[in-house]
């Protein structure tokens, strides 16, 4: 890591300010060493100047806390790159308390476990003992149980956590002896450390030798502490005592050595103070605690205490005072504690991060060269001159014969003549000879010329060829250089914004070759993302709406401007703008109207975008509020001060007239259904009641502060309204003498709203939640899960989804229709990065629109689409699924079995008493095997079959193989194979605990089973052991064969899947879940297994195990059922929630990313092109302009 990159990281980390570095180095305090301190305020004011301070090889980030006896910081380990707590040793302490943190360090080290901190290495600084060792980001026990109400589930599973880092340390024969909620981290990966070893020793060794004391008994033992003196139970005595009094064991009171029960019995203090928010042993003085430990005298059990029973005489048996009592080992207490059927393991997915470098691209190209011969041209000519000497001299040649025969002829005299002429002839045609074998050596030479050149050319081919290889090597690098960055992007939640996850995962340009892009792509499609994001605002929103028809959409806020949107194509229709900032904005018809702190505007439709002038009205200064009525025809507005007035939008310029006056400014306005009541809400603590018709307005008095809110039943008989007193009031509206007053809300109620039906009224309050009440004021449910002010909450059309708008940055929208459930999870519409102020339902109930502090409205899509999962309600837990040619059944757990039509329809098909198996039998039929050993079925149509006796044995699990005619039975001695046309029984041996899983091969010829004991077992035909898999390392509690039936998948209660090759060699194992596995299913080609279990999380793992699976999710309990359907196109779980989850099963790359297309067309922003993408100013414009202009096509 650079320089650079370390005072980065420093900064980053760090909310300690110079000033408080500089307090502390003066006061000798924060970090400690007066250099330390120096150094580290020199780093940070001259971060390129100065080295950071560090502690042996170890650069300080910043001080966590301190101790009597040390003090421990944030560090960074640049050699191996991770973050570390230091803890370090006050200067001039005693030799003893080099030795206790030395102790510390020894027995840290002696541990590995997941709940205990671990130590990486031990050493000393400047004479100064320091301990290095995993830094944890979170908070101790004690402020996480203070932080925010917890359920005893949630301090549970905490406690037992702990306890198994306790149980840990005992095993390695370590006794804590100061066991404390001070002293257990809950970090923010939910995991629990415990830690503070410091008085930790040998369970066979003997505790340090107590201070000189002339007595004995718990007054002797605690010499030198005052009696009267009063006692702070957080701090650790040292000296004489060994250990925190407050969390003591009697037998540590005593100055009698400690073992493991008496970390047993701080355990149980500890447990029994989160469970009922107070210690068991109270006292102002030591002397107070130690008489009530000793005398095992607990504080009373409060009235309203919802601990259940059986915990607390688990609790209350580890205080026991004598340690015999307590539980054998803190193990035996965990298991006690563990057995509540209620608890649920919950984890969260770590999120791995995925980065790959570009490649540089190394483009080469070679020139070629052609040569071509001079010598080749020179040859042509040289042949062409011999060939004419050649003819020159045969045609010599010829003459001379012919003089010859004259001279023959004519007299013997001439043939001295001839005779020279022959001579002649002769040298004349050597000459032309060697010019012929002239010519053809050169000819010789230039072929060879031609042959050269043309391997030159060849040459140059292939580097062309091999540079165009290279070059297109290099930009699919490039490519995959690029799709890394948006896939680590995208799997780092690209800051909590799903629709950004979408946007990044769309722009990735070759999913096939991006590995973990289809597990992020399905991920990401199970999470709302925004149809539309609206950008144009430069400050804070106010508010947003819905036209009539729903394909406008306005917005106001603190930047003074009013903005009408076509959301489904991201386009800006006008833009007014008002002198103040707006507070309130309606549709009125296919006008605008707006109020700001300069009065009121109607703005009328125009056809540029561009700022129009509107029908502004005297409404007075500082408006608070609006309300156009029903018929699009009336305003009413309310301001700062106090009037309340009426406008008919029909006159020009439209006229008011005052209906009400309030003492103090009018927080909100509006009219029932029929236009004729209106109702204002005031600061001055009333609301006022005015009928258009004429006549005074009515008071609503509100004696305990400011009316927030109101509304109008449907059928206008009776109002609402929210006060700041917290409370909600049913007012009769022809009787408003005495309102019903409806309790629950702890803070104020901001918001109100009927539903259409007027069967409820919800509430929204400051106090993170929203209310829902029957017509007569009975309260009916509370919907929580926001982590901060509830601002506002609409119904939807039909009256079956309500949205709420919270100031934690997302708005939730929770199904209230008969489909249903208490304790259903909303859906969550997360993205914005500040406040949502304000949320409302489409006129179609199809979307919702939220606005937000930071600037942007979103547009949701909450019904209808492709969605990648469907989800039908069953009524009660599932506990087996089959999918065959008669469609899904379902088997549940009070023996119904249930037919999933594709519509989601259910059909009941019958009733299986202490049904064990369902699965598909020959023909097309469902069959079923009950406890009792009856088999009972339905034909393809839903008609019943026959039932019969199969056996008379009681079974506790069976499976039927697939030609009908054999049957495997879990029975409590064993298993055994039952032959169905002979009734013949064979039993099956060799496992050692009880069988909990059977599965035949898919033609028949053998037999899977699982066990307690930790192995499945094969068996052949006839029911011999053919092999043993395993062991692993719990419970088998499922077992399946591959389709072609070459490999065995087992399922495991140690949170494992394994696939085996029945042609022997190593399981491959599957290792992703977070809690025990309860069901496998291979998909019909084998290519890919699915596994579920108690995590409420469905996987689905390639054959071969070895790339990320891909993680269902949608579940909240555990699944236990599994079932491909014949073709592999869908997958269908269920489990204790009840519901049958059917999943689309095509992941192929291209579906996933017209999927994602379909979800969200929002492109990435230019500032977030450069922000995550890192690409320059210009190319993240044109990208953006690009992106947009595609989506709009």
């Amino acid at each position: 890591m650079s320089g650079d990159e370390l005072h980065s990281l420093e900064r980053a980390d760090t909310q300690l300010g110079l000033s408080d570095l500089a307090s502390d180095a003066r006061r000798g305090s924060g970090l400690g060493d007066d250099r330390l301190a120096m150094a580290a305020i020199k780093a940070r004011l001259f971060p390129t100047e100065a080295a950071p301070a560090t502690i042996g090889r170890f650069t300080v980030l910043r001080p966590l806390g301190a101790g009597g006896m040390s003090y421990v910081y944030a560090a960074y380990d640049e050699r191996l790159d991770r973050r570390i707590a230091v803890k370090l040793l006050r200067p001039g302490q005693s030799e003893d308390s080099q030795a206790r943190l030395l102790r510390e360090a020894q027995a840290m080290a002696r541990l590995s476990h997941p709940n205990v901190v671990a130590v990486h290495e031990v050493g000393t600084w400047e004479g100064q003992v320091y301990i290095a060792m995993e830094f944890v980001r979170g908070q101790n026990l004690r402020d996480w149980l203070q932080a925010v109400p917890r359920d005893i589930p949630e301090i549970l599973e905490v406690f037992i956590a702990a306890g198994r880092g306790l149980a840990a340390a005992h095993r390695a024969g370590i006794v804590h002896r100061d066991f404390k909620p001070a002293n257990v981290l809950v970090g923010d990966d939910g995991r629990v450390r415990v830690v503070d070893f410091g008085l930790a020793r040998h369970a066979g060794a003997a505790d340090e030798p107590l201070a000189p004391s002339a007595g004995s008994g718990p007054e002797a033992s605690l010499a030198g502490v005052s009696a009267g003196r009063e006692l702070s139970t957080t701090l650790t005595a040292t000296g004489a005592i060994l250990g925190t009094p407050a969390y003591m064991s009697p037998e540590q009171h005593l100055g009698r050595p400690a073992d493991a029960r008496s970390d047993q019995f701080s355990f149980c203090v500890a447990l029994y103070e989160a469970l009922y928010g107070a210690p068991p042993f109270a006292g102002r003085t030591l002397g107070e605690i130690a008489d009530r430990v000793l005398a095992g005298r607990l504080l009373p059990v409060p009235e309203d205490s919802k601990v259940p029973a059986w915990l607390r005489r688990a609790v209350v048996r580890g205080l026991s005072v004598e340690p015999g009592a307590r539980w054998p080992t803190i193990d035996d207490l965990l298991d006690e504690l563990a057995r509540d059927p209620d608890r649920l393991w919950r984890t969260r997915r770590n999120v791995l991060l995925a980065g790959l470098a570009v490649a540089a691209l190394v483009v080469g190209l070679a020139s070629f060269a052609r040569e071509r011969a001079g010598a080749a041209t020179e040859a042509r000519r040289a042949e062409a001159a011999a060939e004419r000497q050649r003819k020159a001299a045969e045609d010599e040649r010829a003459a001379a014969e012919r003089e010859r025969d004259r001279a023959f002829a004519e007299a013997k005299a001439q043939l001295a003549e001839a005779q020279r002429a022959r001579a002649t002839l002769k040298e004349a045609l050597d000459a032309a000879e060697a010019q012929r074998l002239n010519a053809e050596a050169h000819a010789a030479l230039a072929e060879d010329a031609l042959a050269e050149a043309e391997r030159r050319r060849r040459e140059a081919e292939g580097q062309r060829k091999e540079a165009e290889r290279q070059a297109a090597r290099a930009v699919q690098e490039a490519t995959r250089a690029r799709d890394a960055n948006r896939l680590a992007q995208a799997l780092a939640g690209a800051h909590g914004d799903p629709t950004t996850v979408l946007a990044l995962l769309r722009e990735v340009e070759d999913p096939a070759a991006a590995p973990g892009w289809v597990p992020a792509a399905v991920a990401a499609l199970l999470e709302p993302a925004s149809a539309a994001v609206l950008r144009s605002h430069r400050g804070a929103l106010v508010a947003a709406a819905f036209s009539g028809d729903g394909r406008r959409i306005a917005t106001v806020g603190e930047d003074h401007l009013v903005t009408l949107w076509s959301w489904s194509d991201d386009h800006v229709l006008q833009i007014h703008e008002h002198g103040a900032p707006v507070r309130g904005v309606a549709f009125a018809g296919d006008a605008v109207v707006s109020a700001a702190a300069d009065g009121a505007v109607v703005w009328r439709a125009a056809a540029e975008p561009s700022a129009s002038p509107g029908a502004r009205l005297a409404a007075g200064d500082d408006l608070r509020a609006l309300a156009v009525a029903p018929d699009g025809r009336l305003l009413v507005t309310g301001g700062a001060d106090g009037r309340v007035r009426a406008w008919d939008l029909g006159d020009a310029p439209p006229r008011a007239r005052e209906l009400a006056r309030h003492d103090g400014a009018v927080e909100a306005v509006l009219f029932d259904r029929s236009g004729r009541l209106v109702l204002s809400a005031g600061a001055d603590g009333t609301a006022r009641l005015a009928d258009l018709r004429g006549g005074p307005a009515r008071t609503l008095a509100h004696p305990s502060g400011a009316v927030r809110c109101g509304a109008f039943s449907p059928d206008g008989r009776r109002l609402a309204t929210g006060a700041q007193d917290g409370l909600v009031r049913l007012w009769d509206v022809q009787d408003l003498s005495a309102p019903k007053v409806l309790r629950g809300h702890g803070d104020e109620v901001v918001a109100l709203a009927f539903s259409p039906d007027g069967a409820r009224l919800a509430s929204a309050s400051l106090d993170r939640s929203a209310r829902l009440w029957s017509p007569s004021g009975a309260a009916e449910r509370a919907l929580t899960g926001h982590a901060g002010r509830v601002y506002d909450l609409a119904f939807s059309p039909a009256g079956d989804r309500l949205v709420t708008a919270s100031q934690d940055g997302t708005a939730r929208v929770w199904a209230l229709g008969a489909e249903a459930v208490p304790g259903d999870s909303p859906m969550i519409l997360r993205g914005h990065s500040e406040a949502v102020v304000a949320a409302a339902f489409s006129p179609s109930g199809e979307h919702v629109v939220t606005a937000s502090r930071d600037g942007t409205a979103r547009v949701w899509r909450v019904r209808g689409g492709d969605p990648l999962v469907r989800a039908v309600r069953l009524g009660g837990p599932v506990r087996q699924l089959a999918w065959g040619e008669a469609g899904l059944v379902a088997l549940r757990a009070d023996g119904r079995a249930v037919r999933v039509q594709a519509d989601g329809q259910t059909a009941a098909l019958g009733d299986v008493p202490s049904g064990l198996w369902i699965g598909a039998g020959p023909d097309g039929h469902v069959l079923a095997f009950t406890r009792d050993g009856a088999l009972r079925g339905w034909d393809a149509v839903g008609r019943p079959l026959p039932a019969r006796a199969a056996t008379r044995s009681v079974a506790d699990a069976a499976a039927l193989s697939r030609d009908g005619r054999r049957l495997a039975l879990a029975l409590p001695d064993g298993a055994a194979l039952v032959d169905l046309s002979s009734g013949t029984q064979t039993p099956l041996a060799g496992h050692a605990g009880s069988v909990t899983a059977l599965a035949f091969a898919p033609d028949g010829a053998a037999l899977a089973t699982g066990a307690a004991d930790r192995v499945a077992r094969l068996f052949d035909r006839s029911g011999a052991p053919a092999r043993e898999f395993g062991p692993h390392s719990g419970s088998v509690t499922a077992v399946a064969f591959s389709p072609d039936g070459r490999r065995l998948a087992t399922a495991s209660w140690d949170r494992r899947a394994r696939i085996w090759e029945l042609a022997g060699g190593p399981a491959t194992i599957l290792e992703d879940h977070r809690a025990p596995l309860r069901a496998l299913a291979w998909r019909p080609d084998g290519a890919a297994l699915a596994t579920a279990g108690d995590d409420a999380t469905v996987r689905i793992w390639p054959q071969d195990g070895r790339s990320e699976p891909i993680v269902l999710t949608g579940h909240t309990g555990p699944v236990r059922a599994l079932a491909w359907a014949p073709g592999g196109g869908a997958l269908a779980s269920a489990g204790d929630d009840g519901r049958v989850l059917v999943w689309t099963a095509d992941f192929a790359p291209a579906s996933l990313q017209a999927r994602l297309r379909a979800a969200s067309p929002v492109c990435l922003s230019a500032r977030q092109r450069g922000a995550l993408l890192g690409e320059p100013a210009a190319l993240a414009e044109a990208s953006a302009r690009a992106c947009q202009a595609a989506a709009r096509r």
